[in-house]
């Protein structure tokens, strides 16, 4: 049972021997007011009647993936995601098979997830991914694969507070801060006060070291980088410098994480695709120690983030 993909949401319903609830839930995902959707049922190996109940009751309008064996709800969630992202969905929107759905539920989000895509001026975004990404992963990891996944999560927020405070941008690191807490005890529904900043986006790095500089030249590291944006927000800061080969004042490298960099001669200025530049003697004593850095922000966080995991984990039984 297949259907084509033209809806811009994948809607993947996991089951395992409950062919009265997984029909229920699918019965209320269809009778939602929008049809933005396709319906993705995975059945875990069930030893039930819950395949011969959606191939007879839903024929046509779902599609039915069948494991050989019970993935429990990860893995059963792991195929249905994998299939509707290599189909292309826009969103995928995963239900318990006990669900039973809002017939506005799916339109109210998809105009929200379509009005948070616009929002280019706040953290908005960034507070409901984390948040709902790190309680989806804790409630559907292994325990074996538990201790990776928190790994895994607080490699990519630090990541983030590195990037903020080398370029002096906080308040996307303190969004995600406050996801990560939220998500850890549990917290569901409209973000708290103090949770959503403005961007702020910090040019004073760039301006001190074109300050005084009327030419440079721009290096690529790799040939398939593009210097264009780069000379563009040269040119915001000093509308008459001049890019050039011969004889320039400095000599600017692109490259694509400044942190891979070994030349610390400081003789070329070396700026990432993520806007940092490697130009003072203070930026490779922060580009040298982030490791060090990594380390102990894993050694002060893991053990509060497996604790707490597995004390939320135990809600969902």
């Amino acid at each position: 049972m297949e259907q084509k993909q033209t809806k811009p949401i994948a809607a993947v319903i996991c089951n395992y021997n409950k062919s009265k609830y997984v029909t229920d839930c699918i019965q209320s995902v269809l009778e939602s007011v929008s049809k933005d959707f396709d319906v993705i049922v995975v059945d875990n190996a069930s030893t039930d009647d819950s395949v011969k109940c959606i191939k007879e009751k839903y024929e046509g309008q779902v599609t039915l993936l069948e494991n050989d064996e019970n993935l429990g709800g990860s893995g059963g969630f792991n195929t249905g995601i994998r299939y509707a992202v290599e189909r292309n969905y826009a969103y995928v929107w995963c239900l318990d098979n006990d669900v039973l759905v809002d017939e506005n539920a799916i339109g109210e989000l998809y105009a929200f997830m379509e009005e948070a895509k616009k929002e280019v001026v706040n953290t908005f975004p960034t507070y409901y991914a984390w948040r709902n990404w790190i309680q989806f992963f804790i409630k559907y990891t292994p325990e074996e694969k538990l201790e990776k996944m928190c790994e895994s999560f607080l490699e990519g927020m630090f990541e983030i507070l590195f990037d903020g405070f080398y370029k002096g941008e906080m308040n996307r690191s303190k969004t995600v801060m406050y996801a990560y807490d939220d998500a850890i005890h549990g917290v569901k529904g409209k973000a708290g006060e103090n949770r959503i900043f403005e961007l702020d986006k910090n040019a004073t790095k760039l301006q001190e070291v074109l300050k005084g500089v009327s030419s440079v030249k721009i290096e690529v590291q790799d040939a398939e980088l593009d210097t264009a944006e780069l000379e563009a927000e040269m040119l915001k800061v000093n509308p008459h410098i001049q890019v050039c080969e011969d004889k320039p004042q400095k000599t600017f490298v692109l490259c694509r994480n400044i942190c891979s960099i070994k030349d610390y001669s400081l003789q070329k200025i070396f700026v990432d695709i993520e806007g940092r530049i490697l130009a003072t003697e203070e930026d490779v004593f922060k580009v040298f120690n982030k490791d060090y850095s990594y380390q102990t922000f894993l050694y002060t966080q893991k053990p509060l983030f497996m604790e707490q995991a597995k004390k939320l984990r135990k809600t969902y039984i």
